[in-house]
C-alpha cells in the first residue's frame, strides 16, 4: 500500500485542489481577496507553501 500524498496537497487532509476566495469589498463589490482556501478542509492560506508543508512564508524566508 501507497501512504505517500501528491507533492502538490494539502499538509492538513492530503486534497489536491484548492480556489481562489472572494470576498465583499468596501465598496461592495465581490472581488478575489489574495488569499486561497483547500476546497477540502477550508484551510486558508496566501502562499502555496502553507497549504503544502504547513509553513508560513515569512518564517522561510527568516531561515534563509
Amino acid at each position: 500500500m501507497n501512504d505517500e500524498r501528491p507533492m502538490n496537497s494539502c499538509h492538513r487532509c492530503g486534497a489536491t485542489a484548492y480556489k481562489p476566495v472572494v470576498a465583499r469589498s468596501d465598496k461592495g463589490v465581490m472581488q478575489r481577496n489574495g488569499q486561497y482556501q483547500c476546497v477540502k478542509c477550508n484551510l486558508t492560506f496566501t502562499d502555496i507553501r502553507e497549504w503544502r508543508d504547513g509553513s508560513s512564508p515569512i518564517a522561510t524566508q527568516e531561515k534563509t
